[in-house]
């Protein structure tokens, strides 16, 4: 059984979430991994999300509550952060749950591999249909760069901090860029560039809500033209790169390329939209043939560079039909396995 002496944080950012936050925190205060600080920042929240937290942190000493004004998912993360006291620390959405062996594994994980942080995998879920983990417990160390290339290629990592573990330390001097969306973009990688080993475990242990309408907002229904800050951040992704990791430029790029498509794909055809889509748009186009060139890029991107020279509106179609498909699929399988 692993040692329990290490403090480890559970920072929860929390807005208007009173559907979906029970099971959230029921998740997190069943974890095998005791010795746990939870940290629950309540962003201003106007429905009854704070009472129901409340209702929980009576019952559970090792729950903190921070109230503050509305302020943005990142505000909320940096208070979490500047409370935390634990020597560890892991994000959890408050509209997601986690398996109950999750903080033990990662910790684990990153222990055994002296790694200043751990990675596992997750799977998208949709209220009626909550899932299980899966079975296999393999772990795989990085180096540094292996573990950006791991990010930044979207393989095995996400571009959110949740789904890891991380020494506190590796937060010094870096906090989510306040007011803006995307923000995760803007600091991960500087947190993994930071990391001298990061351990990738195998299992599925973490579970994101398909319903877009709890803190993170996953899926951006209605695009603000503060989408486009995501293009910055990539953009100086890979001028980070170009300075500290050379070898890694094509994947930063790849990473760029990725969120232009992105852009694309959500980026209504107005005027008022039209400089942010012809900015991604020329992003496709000066970057596709090196996608396409690059042997790491996943098979589907390399597919839409090739689809980007037929012109937007053949990159459009391609998109809306995989999104489609994506949908029906990943419904169906969510209920199958909610099943099995």
């Amino acid at each position: 059984m692993t040692k329990q002496s290490e403090k480890i944080s559970v920072l929860i950012p929390m807005y208007n979430v009173e559907q979906y936050f029970a099971r959230c925190i029921e998740s997190v205060i069943v974890q095998t991994y005791k010795n746990l600080e939870i940290i629950i920042v309540d962003d201003g929240s106007t429905d009854q999300s704070c009472a129901i937290a409340e209702q929980y942190a009576a019952k559970d000493d090792r729950i903190k509550i921070i109230k503050q004004k509305n302020g943005g998912n990142a505000a909320a993360r940096n208070t979490a952060l500047k409370n935390a006291t634990g020597a560890w620390l892991t994000f959890v959405d408050s509209d997601d749950y986690i398996d109950k062996q999750y903080v033990e594994t990662l910790y684990e994980s990153a222990k055994k591999a002296k790694a200043d942080m751990a990675v596992c995998r997750y799977q998208i879920y949709d209220w009626e249909h909550p899932l299980n983990s899966s079975d296999t417990n393999e772990t795989e160390i990085k180096s540094t760069e292996d573990a950006l290339r791991a990010l930044f290629y979207q393989k095995d990592a996400t571009t959110g901090p949740c789904c890891k573990i991380y020494k506190k330390q590796l937060f010094d001097g870096i906090e989510f860029p306040v007011g803006k969306i995307c923000e995760d973009l803007a600091i991960l990688y500087k947190i993994f560039a930071k990391a001298k080993k990061a351990a990738f475990n195998s299992q599925i242990l973490y579970f994101y809500l398909s319903n877009p309408s709890g803190t993170m907002n996953k899926q951006v229904r209605n695009f603000r033209p503060e989408r486009a800050v995501a293009l910055d951040f990539c953009e100086e992704a890979v001028q980070f790169v170009d300075k500290k990791f050379p070898d890694l430029h094509a994947a930063a790029v790849n990473r760029l390329f990725t969120e232009a498509i992105y852009i694309i794909t959500d980026v209504p055809r107005t005027k008022e939209f039209e400089k942010i889509s012809k900015r991604a748009w020329q992003i496709i186009k000066n970057n596709r043939q090196a996608v396409i060139a690059d042997p790491e890029s996943k098979r589907n991107i390399q597919q839409y560079a090739k689809i980007s020279y037929g012109g937007q509106a053949a990159l459009r179609a391609a998109l809306r039909t995989k999104n489609k498909i994506g949908n029906y699929l990943g419904a169906k399988q969510r209920a199958k396995s909610s099943t099995a």
